[in-house]
């Protein structure tokens, strides 16, 4: 619903006929929904078909203000930041320490090699996840089509940004 109140802005901002019915429709937009630009940055952000661009786009249109483009980023990297170091607390749950590894040696035992290939990939995977979140925001952005399902895209990203597929989901939902 709110996204349609948002089109129609859009749509008839131009006109001077209206210009009095939306400038005071505007106040009250504003005044009630004034917080309402981080969440829905957010959620513009994690859209493939808009990313950054789409971003500033809203902002020019609705808000007329583009100081809240760079804190609607600085809350995107931060919640990504918060996402990021869940997925190493949790995947380094699940990997063996350096002295758990070293105490199995130290007993005689050998770690398989599927062990060790396990290990390197969790590492490697978190250390990459450092840029994941600029590597999103620098890919293409996805074309739009009447039938896109975001969350379904999600998904299906997930390999390629995970932490980002993570932030998404539940910024969405």
């Amino acid at each position: 619903m709110l996204a349609e109140i948002i089109k129609v802005f859009i749509k008839y901002m131009g006109y001077e006929l209206y210009t009095t019915i939306f400038t005071s429709m505007k106040e009250k937009f504003d005044k009630y929904f004034h917080h309402l630009p981080h969440l829905l940055g957010l959620a513009i952000i994690i859209d493939p078909r808009c990313k950054e661009v789409g971003l500033q786009e809203f902002l020019e249109r609705i808000f007329d203000d583009q100081i809240q483009f760079a804190t609607i980023m600085q809350t995107c990297n931060r919640l990504f930041q918060e996402y990021r170091a869940a997925a190493a607390a949790s995947a380094s749950i699940n990997t063996p320490t350096q002295t758990t590894l070293a105490v199995q040696q130290s007993r005689g035992g050998r770690l398989s090699i599927f062990t060790a290939i396990k290990n390197r990939k969790i590492s490697q995977h978190i250390s990459v996840s450092s840029s994941e979140l600029q590597r999103y925001l620098e890919s293409p952005s996805v074309d739009d089509s009447d039938n896109f399902d975001i969350l379904e895209w999600w998904i299906q990203n997930d390999s390629l940004w995970h932490v980002v597929s993570q932030m998404a989901c539940v910024v969405l939902t």
